[in-house]
């Protein structure tokens, strides 16, 4: 019996050793990840190229995916077929979190802030803006509720207390002076829909990319602090070297003189 038990002791000991060393090995190659799936969008695209340059001199390889849907590029790193993505501010990510159940997270140091302004080809103050006039806004939820606090905070709204979810949505406005009208777009849509509109709410961001200035602009928000942008990862990844690695990569001085220059006041620069 003691020679069975011994033996028994001897198998177990052996199967954690092995198991240990798989362990460390998986962790290991983890540490050495050497190949970054990175995605982004147009509006964050000079900050990106400015950084892939800095990190292939760390010894990595960076894969690039440029997406045009801002759901599709969180499911993507939800997902796993990429490892981080750098386009959204903090509110939305936090949206898409509690709306499908992910898992995602905003590495600090946060590297800009979300910029929203009203702007408009017909009218220059908010004073002008027409009764019964129409505004285009987000159609997602964080953004939308940006918009209508926007709104709110110069005026042309008056909202219930928040509602439980956090964000406001249209049938929360119970004062409307000026009898607004209110449309709901893609976010890609709203700078196209300022042909047809007295106003449109959006983020500058997307002027700057399309090569305008920000003279359209009526007002901007008041709270770009609470909208920071950064890179996003999975929960699990949130200390893994190569990021650490990326990180300093994107908050260089070079990046930074790079975004300055590029962004013109679309984005402001945290870091």
């Amino acid at each position: 019996m003691r020679k069975l038990i011994q033996v028994s002791f001897l198998v177990l000991f052996s199967f954690a050793v092995v198991y240990s060393g798989l362990c460390d090995d998986s962790k290991n190659a983890s540490l050495k990840k050497t190949t970054i799936n990175f995605a982004t969008n147009a509006n964050c695209r000079v900050h990106v190229d400015a950084m892939i340059p800095l990190l292939e001199a760390k010894g990595y390889k960076v894969k690039l995916t440029n997406f045009d849907d801002p759901i599709s590029i969180d499911v993507a790193t939800e997902e796993g077929s990429v490892d981080a993505n750098y386009y959204q501010h903090l509110p939305y990510m936090n949206n898409f979190n509690r709306s499908r159940g992910g898992h995602l997270v905003m590495v600090k140091p946060y590297l800009l802030g979300s910029v929203m302004g009203m702007f408009s080809k017909k009218h220059k103050s908010i004073d002008a803006l027409p009764d019964g006039g129409t505004v285009t806004l987000a159609m997602d939820g964080s953004n939308k509720d940006r918009a209508i606090r926007m709104m709110r905070d110069y005026g042309l709204l008056t909202l219930r207390e928040t509602p439980a979810s956090g964000m406001y949505t249209l049938i929360d406005i119970i004062g409307n002076p000026k009898k607004l009208k209110f449309v709901e777009l893609d976010l890609y849509q709203l700078p196209r829909s300022m042909d047809e509109v007295d106003a449109s709410i959006f983020s500058a961001i997307y002027l700057i990319s399309a090569g305008q200035d920000l003279s359209s602009a009526i007002c901007f928000s008041k709270d770009d602090v609470d909208h920071p942008i950064g890179v996003v990862v999975r929960a699990e990844n949130e200390n893994a070297q190569w990021l650490k690695d990326l990180m300093e990569a994107m908050a260089s001085d070079q990046c930074r003189k790079v975004a300055k220059e590029a962004y013109k006041g679309g984005y402001s620069i945290l870091f």
